[in-house]
Formats: C-alpha cells, sequence, structure tokens
C-alpha cells in the first residue's frame, strides 16, 4: 500500500486504490441482494471492511505521496535544503498516522472496543518506551534535527571528530559522507547532542597567504605588491 516508488509521482496513482473502493462497494451492493446466512454475512461483512479500509489507507498515502511532491517542486526553486530534510520526515509522519487510524477505524468497524485497546496500547506503550528508550532518544533527536535545523542535507560539518557532508536525515539516523568516502551512520540521539560546526553556513573564508620577498625587496615594489592582492 506504500506508493513510495517512482510510480507514485503521477496522479494515475490514484486509479488502483479507486478501483478497489468501488469493487468493495458493488460488492456490498451484491451483498444485500444475495443476502446470505448470517453466520457468512459476518464473515463476508468483515473481509469487505477489512478491503476498503485498505483501500483508504492505500489512497491517503498515495495523497500524501503526490502533496509532498508538488511541496517539494514549490519549494525546491528557494527552499532547497527544507525540501529535502523536512518534507521526507513530514511523509514519514503522515503515513505512520495513517495507518495507525486506520487500524483503529478497522478494530471500530469489527465491533471492538477501540477505547479498551488505546488504553492497553498505552499502558504497553510505556513498557515499550522503557524498553526502547534509545529507539525513542533517536527519534525525538531526529525531530529536533529536523526542527531547528542546525545542519541541512548537502551540508558539510563537523561534528565531535568526524567531518563530512549530510546526505540523508531520517527517523532514526543521520548518514554523513566522509572525506574518505565512506558512509557514516550515526544515531539521532547522539547526533542531535554533540556541537555542530556548519561550514556551509560560513559567511566568510580565511584565505591565509604566506608571500616570499627577497631581501633586496623595496617598499615601493612591496606597497605595489599589497594593492594588487587586495
Amino acid at each position: 500500500m506504500d506508493g513510495a516508488g517512482p510510480e507514485a509521482h503521477r496522479p494515475d496513482v490514484l486509479v488502483g486504490p479507486l478501483r478497489l473502493l468501488l469493487a468493495v462497494a458493488g460488492f456490498r451492493a451484491g451483498l444485500e441482494w444475495i443476502d446470505p446466512s448470517p453466520p457468512l454475512r459476518l464473515y463476508l461483512e468483515r473481509g469487505a471492511g477489512l478491503l476498503f479500509f485498505c483501500a483508504l489507507a492505500w489512497l491517503g498515502m498515495r495523497v500524501t505521496d503526490l502533496l509532498i511532491l508538488r511541496m517539494r517542486a514549490v519549494l525546491a526553486a528557494k527552499h532547497q535544503t527544507f525540501s529535502c530534510s523536512v518534507l521526507p520526515l513530514a511523509s514519514h509522519v503522515l503515513k505512520i498516522t495513517i495507518m495507525t487510524v486506520t487500524a483503529t477505524a478497522l478494530l471500530s468497524n469489527w465491533g471492538y472496543n477501540t477505547g479498551t485497546i488505546l488504553a492497553g496500547l498505552g499502558v504497553g506503550g510505556v513498557a515499550l518506551s522503557l524498553a526502547a528508550q534509545k529507539t525513542a532518544e533517536n527519534l525525538f533527536g531526529g525531530v529536533a534535527v529536523t526542527s531547528d535545523r542546525p545542519v541541512t542535507i548537502g551540508d558539510f560539518c563537523r561534528f565531535g571528530d568526524q567531518v563530512g557532508t549530510v546526505e540523508d536525515i531520517g527517523l532514526r539516523s543521520t548518514r554523513i559522507r566522509t572525506l574518505n568516502r565512506t558512509l557514516l551512520t550515526v544515531p539521532n540521539g547522539l547526533f542531535s547532542s554533540v556541537t555542530l560546526e556548519n561550514f556551509s553556513k560560513r559567511d566568510k573564508t580565511w584565505f591565509h597567504l604566506m608571500l616570499n620577498l627577497r631581501r633586496g625587496t623595496t617598499s615601493g615594489q612591496v606597497r605595489t605588491l599589497l594593492e594588487s592582492i587586495t
């Protein structure tokens, strides 16, 4: 259902989920006409509900891909670093939200008490967060790096004792291309806590030049040389 491939860049990718929605609607209409026995009807309705919500999630993800692509095209001219850093993260968050809402709606459609389920997930989430503190730390670190933007994709920076170019900022880690052309993966929790020196944001570059002059160089020659390089 995740339309993240190159085919998701065309509006006609919406045809697939829309066809599935129409097929489910036709199946439900036919189900009313056939009028099967109650046990069979229950299973058929649950199956149709599963396909319906899967189609909605599929459609939501494809619409998200199209919106992110359109925003990237609009922002690419003046905010290229923003579009390369923030929009992929926003796309991941939106898709996770779509999947969560779809799963909750499906369970509610099947007759389960979603309030109890959500309460249980809350208790389980606390236990899971305690067991996965590093993962949560990296997730919030990625949000901090993306929102604060000390560096963006394409920036040449120094962090700790490493130097390289930022190639990707994900939910869990940031990928750096080092001077040795190796790809260094840094957890966002660590990357957001170290001191970052962004060389790409400097307004001036110190050019330190040593001039070797002969002992017999006159003051006029030195003055002429200084005027020619200033």
